[in-house]
This record gives structure tokens, sequence and C-alpha cells, in this order.
């Protein structure tokens, strides 16, 4: 049986819910929509899939530090040294610590179609279906009508759009081909390397110094800390998926 990980991104500055988000608690280590944190609830749509021992937060050392400490005690952790954005043989499911998601079952029947398209070597991203036009949401265009992949068929992402303007957010929801990009991902991690060797050279070199630090006895948060500020300041969206074979499949808003 492939091994299930994820990778569960909390950092942030804590700005979009200010004043009651701040810099050192962002909304991910808050209460918002139920007695657990956002974090908390992230790992806990998880279970029974993805055991919390196979867990990996990435953080900020602020944050790791800080006030929010306790919620990170139990899991492995990965501090970034400086923002590098998004794109720094498991399956790996790399999700994001603040989505509310209140269709859990739904959303672990997607993850697993998710994990069988990623075991046979699929890119895959989370789609969320959208409801108005948003501006404050970057967009993900497929080549099928988006009802195909909100019926639980994967399909083929033609493109990765920035956040829009109003009139371009309503021109992508009458098109009906087009997805919320949730940041959601799920990958072999062989699949997603190949990808950024090909497509992200810059950033595969700097993981191949990772690598090899690690092999030659540093701890691997040291060898983070040594190389990570040469990452590229990119998404792994625009900087590799829009240019290999991605599929996409939808959870609901």
């Amino acid at each position: 049986m492939t091994k299930l990980v994820a990778v569960i991104l909390a950092g942030g500055s804590g700005t979009r819910l200010w004043p009651v988000s701040r810099q050192n608690r962002p909304k991910q280590f808050i209460a918002l929509f139920s007695e657990h944190t956002m974090l908390e609830e992230t790992i806990r749509r998880l279970h029974p899939m993805i055991a919390r021992e196979d867990v990996t937060v990435v953080t900020s050392k602020a944050l790791a530090n800080g006030e929010a400490h306790h919620q990170l005690a139990d899991f492995a952790r990965l501090l970034e040294p400086c923002a590098r954005n998004t794109a720094p043989d498991p399956v790996i499911a790399v999700l994001p610590s603040d989505h509310l998601i209140a269709d859990e079952d739904g959303f672990r029947a997607r993850l697993g179609d998710a994990i069988a398209l990623a075991e046979r070597g699929d890119l895959v991203t989370f789609g969320i279906s959208p409801t108005h036009p948003e501006t404050g949401y970057g967009y993900i265009q497929v080549q099928a009508q988006a009802s195909m992949a909100a019926n639980g068929l994967a399909v083929p992402v033609t493109s990765f759009k920035e956040k829009p303007d109003l009139p371009t957010a309503a021109a992508f929801l009458a098109a009906g081909n087009y997805f919320w990009n949730s940041g959601m991902f799920v990958w072999k991690a062989t699949a997603i390397l190949r990808a950024i060797q090909a497509h992200l050279p810059e950033l595969h070199k700097v993981l191949e110094k990772i690598r090899d630090d690690v092999a030659n006895g540093a701890g691997l948060q040291t060898a983070i800390d040594a190389h990570f500020a040469s990452c590229p300041n990119i998404s792994i969206d625009h900087g590799v998926l829009e240019s290999v074979a991605t599929t996409a499949t939808a959870v609901a808003s």
C-alpha cells in the first residue's frame, strides 16, 4: 500500500482577518468556526486516511516560537527561514491550514480520488466550485465543463489565473470551466520532483543541495536554513504546474 503523508502550510502574516488575526497569531491558529483552530480542523479532516504522525507542518520560525507553539508540539515541523511562496516515494497531500470545509466526507472522497490519480503519476489540484464572481481568489481553468470535476471526474487543467478584476471574474463564472484555486495539491514525491527539475531547475538545484547536506550528516532543518533563501520566489502552480499535465478535481465551496 502506498505511503500517504500530508504537508500542512501554516505560515502567513495574519493580515486577512485583522484585527482578529495578527502577525504572531494568524487565522489558522484561531478557533473561528468550532472549538478547534483552523489548523486543528485541517488535520482532523484527514483522519483516518492520513495519521497524525504522518503530518508535517510548514510554518515560520516566528510562529513556531510564538504563542501558537503549543499547537505545533505534536507534529514534525519544517520552519521557513524567510518567505518563498509554495514551491521550495510517498503520495503527498499539500494542504493550506486555513480552509473551512463543511462537507468533510465529501472532501475525503475527493482526496481518495486524488490519491488514486497521484498513484499513477498525475499531479492533482483541487478546485472549488465558484458561487459568485470573486476577485479575492485565483482561478483554475479546465478543459471540460467544470460540472464534470464537481461530479467527481478529474479534468485536465488549462491554466492558472491570478486574482482577476470583477468583469474578468464574472466572465470566468459565465464560462463554466473555471474553479477557485484552493491551493491544495496531491502528488507522488518523485512526480513533483521530476516536474520541478524540468520546469523550475533553479529550485531543483536548491533541493539537491539540501539533500546533499542531509546525506552528509546535517539535520534537515539546518540544511533548509542554509539554502532556503536561494529558492525562487514563485508559486508551484505558475512555476511548474502550468507547464505540465495537471488534473483537477473539485470540492464544494
